[in-house]
């Protein structure tokens, strides 16, 4: 009874209507939850206060309207820069390597998702790989997650039982305690429910890091408790971030990650990571600071790492980075639980990438700066002279965090010294150390912000003469013109933006050259951000594509197209699913000769790989687009090289040979390639006089060819040879395996392993560390082909046998011999998890393909689960425990942060004694009960709460003696972690 009658006291203090018996009514029984307070009540009771302190300080009103109004701003600016016309219709979307990502998702919708699996074999790409294992599955999850629904006639009611229920857990005692459990549910069942098309469905998920990303920069600012206006500029810092471009040369700014660009590119999943790591290190900081929000913060940690791997190390280190700059035991104890638990989350894609990684393709990235001596100064990466200012301007922020004891502005010092020295020191490795860069971009744009604000605040205050009450003309002023200066800078040079605002001309500059000079009003600009050229190009799809050159396709038109845009594409497509479905062909893999002026004419140079989406997997691409994901990528770009006028050559190190249509024809035959499509005149030619190539079918400038003896199960001439010195991984295997690729005479397979009755053989491959420097001696000297050479490889004839019923499915291979116990060669990448039925192995032989030893003369192989997929999906059962857990149990108690002595010093230079309040000397990054705490609708919550150390809170006073900080964005009835 007395704690009742002290809230209803200290309600009545504070000027709200909540009488003892409305606190009688809310006390714990047995019936109800602690702390359950009834919807209608909590959303008086925030309207309340917000009205009141707006009412009694207008200037909390204006601050927050600028906040919001920056947020939506620059959401407004990427929003048009994606073209929204096309961004929002049906067209297919293409461009870099966004165009083949679309294969993803929807694989998962008809062949993983209803096998209850999250990764599996595909037959589509690379003769086969495993899709997921070894690239991010959560993104295209969120495209499945989009697209799927019920039925137009059943949705609304599922939409508003969903809705009936989320109201329910609030609204009623006995499901309080469940709320943020079925909120959650909840909102998954209506995303799930409602049906959106498959193109606009991926659309949006490409962007919806981009458009997230100011707000997400805004809540990490607001959560460490900086003082307007710096979560409003950390709002604004971010459009700095997402459509800077550096560096420049090569343009390697356009495919590093996080950034518009990157994102058009087809790096959208680094993106989304990289905001959901903006969310989660605001939730560890408030968490930190409060013992709170343990399961959010680990499902954020989880997601982001999920959606992209690289991001969620910068995102460990700043964890780190968090403690080591505030440490304490609660604070300890928060991170020992909430870590772990985001681990075990991530563990059912995590393990079998770590536990599998020896069959991860290495591209050979090379390390910035070149070593051919183009920029070779680390500065130009580190230091770019186009974002000097923003440079300064970020170190002034670093001091000010140091002054101001700001948590996060150090972390995020730390995060970009720390970027500077692994991108110096890192050595030549799979990470590529020009992926470190994106956080050090977003790491700068931040600190400028908070520089900027403190600034602005540091003048506001010598205005006021009051360091805890900045003179708000001034800072709202200053702000605004910050962030509009933002705005000006970012959207000024963006070619197609505001174009009845923004005059564009055509300027004639000193040295002769015409370039585009953007301007309004006084502000102009010479520079051209091509960001919309990117979206456009991406979102008006394959269907807005056109012959090039322009009106080369018209009747009478003399001028030869180097691409026939949408309608040759569209027509090459109908023709290779003509030749899958006709019963004299069949369905079957395609090695298309590589034409990047005409493939790209199409949209990207990875149109073709579209091949199995548009004929329902009939027709598989060779070539595909996670190039990592594959041990056969190798393979499949020298046999490129052998069959394309102009190849690729994309992965750095390998022994590409000149064009050669023996050998291409040869390596298709083995890697079980049925159809090659030519476009070159030059390659027709070849493939007109070749004997196991027969023209088939006509489109447009593409030759379609069978291939004879491609089969996908064979016999083999010869018994394979084990060959020992190297291992499986692929830094082991690729050397010799390249160098029997290119072999003129390969009739013996080299294996990995085999039964003791194969002959052995030793391998003596170039030492790693002695590979360049022989590479360049072999250059000197006009040497060409493989720098490895193949050990001898004795001849086991073996007997003749016939192969025959072969059938493919998605995951499955089975097929006749005539006699068992002949090995015989199965032409798809080598993996363990495959598995025989009536035969031995699979072994693993070069290329990358396999050899099973028939014990009856039917065999049958399946892609199935080994115990590292299942305990690896154990361990996320387990996390998912552990995160039930997390949300069900108390906060932590945490020690308060300490007074910084150097901001009090500062604040001391600008106060003025007679205009300054006693009562509030703490600083508003140290006390949660300042007047600016950095936020006008947290302040308004927080501050009388604090004057009288009492809780308005029923549970928190009724359940502990403590008073923890209250959190505006919190229930006022929590005080479990959910």
């Amino acid at each position: 009874m007395a704690d009742l009658e002290v809230q209803a006291d200290l309600a009545s203090d504070q000027g709200t209507d909540v009488t003892e018996t409305e606190l009688r009514e809310q006390e714990p029984t047995p019936e109800t939850t602690a702390g359950f307070v009834r919807l209608d009540a909590l959303v008086a009771q925030h309207w309340r206060r917000y009205a009141d302190a707006w009412g009694g300080e207008p200037g909390r009103a204006v601050e927050a309207f600028v906040s919001a109004a920056t947020i939506l701003a620059c959401t407004a600016v990427i929003f048009g820069a994606l073209n929204p016309g096309d961004f929002l219709s049906s067209t297919t979307p293409t461009g870099g390597d966004m165009g083949s990502h679309l294969w993803g998702p929807r694989f998962l919708i008809d062949h993983l998702l209803p096998h209850g699996r999250l990764s599996g074999w595909t037959p589509d790409w690379y003769s086969g790989f495993p899709a997921y294992q070894f690239y991010m599955v959560v993104p295209s999850l969120f495209v499945v997650a989009l697209h799927v629904g019920l039925p137009v006639l059943l949705a609304p009611f599922v939409v508003l039982g969903a809705l009936a229920a989320t109201v329910s857990a609030w609204w009623f005692a006995r499901l309080y305690r469940w709320r943020w459990l079925l909120t959650v549910a909840m909102a998954v069942v209506i995303v799930l429910t409602i049906p959106v098309p498959y193109n606009q469905a991926f659309k949006l998920v490409t962007a919806s890091g981009l458009l997230a990303m100011p707000f997400a920069c805004w809540f990490l600012a607001r959560s460490a408790r900086l003082a307007f206006p710096i979560p409003a500029l950390a709002a604004a810092s971010s459009l700095i971030f997402i459509f800077n471009q550096q560096p420049l040369y090569n343009n390697t700014g356009n495919i590093i990650g996080g950034n518009f660009t990157s994102t058009m590119a087809g790096e959208f999943a680094f993106s989304i990571s990289l905001t959901l790591s903006i969310l989660y290190l605001g939730v560890a900081v408030r968490g930190l600071r409060t013992g709170r929000h343990r399961a959010l913060a680990a499902g954020l940690f989880a997601l982001a790492g999920l959606c992209h791997l690289i991001p969620a190390f910068f995102v460990l280190a700043c964890t780190v980075s968090l403690f080591l700059v505030s440490p304490g035991k609660g604070r300890l104890r928060w991170l020992a639980t909430t870590v772990p638990v985001a681990g075990l989350l991530t563990a059912f894609w995590v393990v079998p990438f770590a536990l599998r990684s020896e069959y991860v393709n290495d591209m050979g990235w090379e390390r910035l700066p070149f070593a051919t001596g183009e920029h070779t100064s680390v500065w130009y990466y580190l230091m770019p002279g186009g974002l000097r200012y923003l440079f300064f301007m970020a170190l002034l922020g670093v001091i000010f965090s140091v002054i101001r004891m700001y948590r996060v502005g150090l972390v995020l010092a730390i995060a970009w010294m720390s970027v500077w020295a692994a991108f110096i020191w890192l050595p030549q490795i799979r990470l590529w150390n020009a992926r470190l860069l994106p956080f050090m971009f977003l790491s700068v744009s931040l600190l400028a912000a908070i520089g900027l604000g403190e600034l602005i605040r540091v003048v506001g205050a010598a205005a006021a003469g009051n360091s805890q009450r900045p003179l708000r003309p001034v800072t709202v002023t200053a702000c605004v013109a910050a962030v509009a200066f933002t705005l000006l800078y970012v959207v000024l040079p963006m070619n197609g933006m505001l174009s009845g605002v923004i005059t564009r001309e055509a300027v004639t500059l000193a040295d002769g050259q015409t370039v585009t000079q953007s301007s309004l009003w006084r502000w102009k600009t010479t520079y051209l951000n091509p960001a919309l050229g990117w979206s456009g190009n991406n979102y008006t799809g394959l269907e807005g594509k056109t012959a090039v050159p322009a009106g080369c396709d018209e009747p009478g038109s003399e001028v030869a197209c180097t691409s026939g845009g949408f309608k040759e594409y569209k027509a090459v497509i109908a023709t290779m699913s003509g030749i899958g479905q006709d019963d004299r062909f069949g369905c079957g893999r395609a090695m298309w000769e590589y034409d990047g002026d005409r493939i790209g004419g199409y949209g990207t140079p990875m149109a073709l790989m579209m091949l199995p989406y548009f004929t329902n997997g009939c027709i598989a691409s060779q070539e595909g687009l996670y190039f990592e994901s594959s041990a056969t990528v190798p393979y499949h770009f020298l046999m490129q090289a052998e069959l394309s006028t102009r190849g690729s050559t994309p992965q750095r190190d390998l022994p590409y040979p000149g064009f050669d249509m023996d050998a291409g024809v040869r390596h298709m035959q083995l890697l079980g390639v049925r159809y090659y499509m030519a476009s070159t005149q030059n390659a027709v030619d070849q493939a007109n006089r070749h004997p196991d190539l027969t023209a088939i079918a006509v489109s447009g400038p593409w030759h379609i060819y069978q291939v004879s003896d491609a089969a996908t199960v064979a016999p083999l001439l010869n018994e394979p040879v084990v060959t020992t010195g190297i291992d499986e991984t692929q830094h082991g295997w690729l050397p010799i395996a390249s160098a029997w690729f290119r072999s003129s005479d390969a009739s013996v397979n080299i294996a990995a392993t085999g039964p003791k009755d194969w002959k052995r053989v030793e391998a003596r491959p170039v030492p790693a560390h002695d590979r360049n420097i022989v590479k360049w001696v072999r250059d000197q000297l006009g040497a060409t082909g493989p720098i490895d050479q193949l050990p001898s490889l004795p001849q086991t004839e073996l007997e003749a046998v016939e192969v025959s019923n072969i059938e493919q499915g998605t995951n499955t291979i089975s097929f006749d011999v005539s006699k068992p116990g002949v090995p015989v060669l199965v032409k798809t990448s080598y993996f363990p998890n495959w598995k025989v039925s009536g035969g031995s192995g699979p072994y693993r032989v070069t290329p990358n393909l396999m050899v099973v030893i028939p014990t009856d003369t039917h065999v049958s192989m399946d892609f199935g689960r080994t115990p590292i997929d299942l305990g690896a999906s154990a361990l996320t059962i387990l996390g998912l425990v552990g995160l039930v857990m997390l949300a069900r149990r108390p906060q932590i108690e945490v020690a308060p942060e300490k007074q910084p002595w150097l901001s009090m010093m500062l604040d001391s230079l600008v106060d003025i004694p007679a205009v300054v309040d006693p009562t509030t000397t703490e600083h508003p990054s140290q006390s949660s009960g300042s007047v600016d705490s950095g936020d006008p609708l947290a302040d308004t919550a927080t501050d009388k709460v604090e004057e009288s150390d009492v809780a308005l809170e029923p549970d928190v006073a009724l359940e502990s003696d403590v008073v923890q900080e209250p959190d505006v964005e919190s229930d006022l009835g929590a005080r479990s972690d959910d």
